[in-house]
This record gives C-alpha cells, sequence and structure tokens, in this order.
C-alpha cells in the first residue's frame, strides 16, 4: 500500500513565534516498535553526544513491506503534501492516498469476498455481509494506522531538514545524567542532533525508559515513561557542578527515582512561587554559595514564569540534560525547549565565569 515515489519535500518555514540490556519497546516514530533495536543499553556509551548509535536516516520499518507493493507515481493524486507543523498533521493526506491506492482496493474486495463466501457457506448469507463489512474495516483500520507513522515520520524529517539537523531514526544516549540512566531499559527516537533553535549546540530526541513492575494481579508488566531531552556538553561548568538537578515537583517518576542518598543535598531558596514548581539538590561536594548565585532572581523569574511547563534540568560533570516530560510533537513545542534548553546552558556558562 506504500508509495515509493519521491514524495515532496516538505518545509516548516520561520521558526512559530514563540541500566538495562534492551531498548523500549516503541517504533522510530515513537508509536509502536523498539527504537533501539538492538537491544543496546544506554549505559557505557560515550557521553559525546554527536555519536550516538542508532540507524541512519530512511524509510521506517514498518513501510517497508507496504513499500513494495506500491507503484503509483505522484501523478496519480492531484494534492499536493502539505507542511507538517505537528506529528500526525498530514495523516489524512496519506490516508486519502492509500484508502484509494488500486491495491488497497483490489486487496479489501478480495479478502471481503473470500470472507463472505467461506461465511456464506458455513453460516448464512448474513454472517457473510457482517464478515466481509468487518474486513473492510480491519482493512481501512491498518491504512489509518499506516497513514499515522508516515505522518510522523513527515514531520520529523521535515523539521530536522528545515532546521539543517543531522537526524537518526533510534538509539541509545549516553547514561551521562540520572535521567538517562534509570529504569530497566532505556532508548531513544527521532535522535537529532547539531545546531538547535537558539543556538545551542547539541542532541534533541524522544527518550523513553521502561521500569518491569506489576499488576494489580500479581502479573508482570511494564511501565514506560517517556521525556523529550536536549542534551550538550558544558565543559567549562565541570569544576563548578558535580551534580545539579532542578527538577519538576509535579509529573510521574520511574521508580526507584526517590532515594534522597542519591539526589544529594538539597537546595532551598526562599521563593515560595519557585519552590512550588522545583526542587533543587546538589552533590554535597559542589559550592553551595556558588550555586545560590547561579539561581539568580532573574534565573528563578524566568524558570517560574516563562519557561515551558515542566521543564527540568541535570548538569553533571559538564553534562546538561533538559528535559520534558512525554515526547512533543509540535515545531512551537519543539522550539521552544530547545530555546529555552539554551537560555539554561547561557545561565549555567555565565556563572561558571565568576
Amino acid at each position: 500500500m506504500a508509495d515509493e515515489t519521491a514524495e515532496p519535500s516538505r518545509h516548516h518555514g520561520g521558526t512559530p513565534a514563540s541500566g538495562g540490556e534492551a531498548a523500549p519497546g516503541r517504533d522510530s516514530s515513537g508509536e509502536g516498535s523498539a527504537p533501539n533495536a538492538a537491544g543496546t543499553d544506554a549505559v557505557g556509551e560515550p557521553t559525546s553526544h554527536e555519536g550516538i548509535p542508532g540507524d541512519e536516516v530512511g524509510a521506517p520499518e514498518d513501510a517497508g513491506a507496504a513499500d513494495d507493493h506500491d507503484g503509483a507515481s505522484g501523478d496519480d493524486y492531484n494534492d499536493e503534501e502539505p507542511y507538517p507543523y505537528e506529528a500526525g498533521e498530514t495523516r489524512g493526506w496519506h490516508f486519502a492516498r492509500l484508502a484509494f491506492h488500486p491495491v488497497t482496493l483490489s486487496y479489501g474486495t478480495i479478502a471481503a469476498f473470500a470472507v463472505f463466501s467461506i461465511l456464506t457457506v458455513i453460516a448464512s448469507p448474513v454472517a457473510g455481509a457482517i464478515g466481509a463489512a468487518a474486513t473492510l474495516v480491519l482493512t481501512y483500520v491498518v491504512v489509518f494506522v499506516i497513514a499515522g507513522r508516515r505522518a510522523t515520520e513527515d514531520f520529523y524529517s521535515s523539521y530536522a531538514e528545515e532546521r539543517g539537523l543531522a537526524r537518526r531514526l533510534g538509539g541509545a544516549l549516553p547514561s551521562a545524567t540520572p535521567l538517562l540512566r534509570k529504569g530497566d531499559r532505556r532508548g531513544a527516537v527521532q535522535i537529532m542532533t547539531g545546531e538547535l533553535p537558539g543556538g545551542l549546540t547539541g542532541t534533541l530526541g524522544l527518550y523513553t525508559c521502561e521500569s518491569d513492575t506489576r499488576d494489580g494481579d500479581g502479573e508482570p508488566d511494564v511501565d514506560y515513561f517517556d521525556y523529550t531531552v536536549v542534551l550538550s556538553d558544558l565543559p567549562e561548568t565541570a569544576a563548578k557542578a558535580r551534580g545539579l538537578h532542578c527538577e519538576r515537583r509535579s509529573g510521574f517518576r520511574v521508580p526507584g527515582s526517590e532515594d534522597p542518598a542519591a539526589k544529594g543535598r538539597r537546595l532551598e531558596l526562599g521563593d515560595e512561587a519557585f519552590e512550588r514548581a522545583f526542587e533543587i539538590f546538589f552533590d554535597p561536594r559542589d559550592d553551595e554559595r556558588w550555586l545560590r548565585g547561579l539561581f539568580s532572581p532573574d534565573f528563578v523569574a524566568w524558570l517560574t514564569a516563562t519557561a515551558p511547563p515542566g521543564l527540568a534540568f541535570e548538569l553533571v560533570a559538564g553534562s546538561l540534560n533538559v528535559n520534558v516530560e512525554d515526547h512533543l510533537d509540535s515545531v512551537e513545542e519543539l522550539d521552544e525547549l530547545c530555546e529555552a534548553a539554551a537560555v539554561v546552558a547561557e545561565r549555567l556558562r555565565e556563572a561558571a565565569r565568576t
């Protein structure tokens, strides 16, 4: 059902105003198969954000089989593919192309007729008609899912291309900060590296960690925790902050992440609004006075009132991880996170010079 024909290039235009052994069971779009197909854990990977392992940019694996059957040329369709500003925005465009493709129509019709014939013989014509209808519905459910995956791929591919970022479909992120070491398994998809919006050089990725747990009946279960992360190296800060964690107070917590000893000492600034939203922990070997200077009134006000909701950051031996929960899927959200990471990085560099 898929189309091998090269599709129109997609651009967003300008920026809107604005340790385990296997990776999580999600696909390269963040919706379904393992992003780290080799099952490589993030632990032990190099800390450079330029060398993240993973597949090179290409067609999603789930589309490969379908592409073998799609020989239609772009001339068969009159509508030009729209520019995606959100993941899923081109789902309807892909669905229309696939739903009315001759292969879909012929396979769906043949399958429906076969089901109708079999059920009519072994049951009744009514059963045959119901079975045929169900077969057609199932066919278009599959088409809808494929269209959604292609739309997601359109979005992240276009986003990376428009911003001049190198992109990998999936792989492991370096285990440089505590968030990147949490869970029993972890991995990332849509890993983009280069000069990010806001001017910070680093890596943007959709990160997931898994934790093995048990459900209410005591059966084995898995919890998934999704984040969008911006990673960058700030070597000039390494001597100032061995471990600094500015965490959101709300949101989910990965099991095992609440160990007070692992977090270090708590830093309280005395700002009520800030401390309702954030909590700060630091390595006891670090200079508390320097840390208090880092969180200047202007920086605290920015974090409290201007930064993207749910923003958090970690700085460990020069490795910066700025993150929010969930996989962001719009141009505005991704740009906003990258720009916020640039603000955090600049403040850390400025404080490191003092």
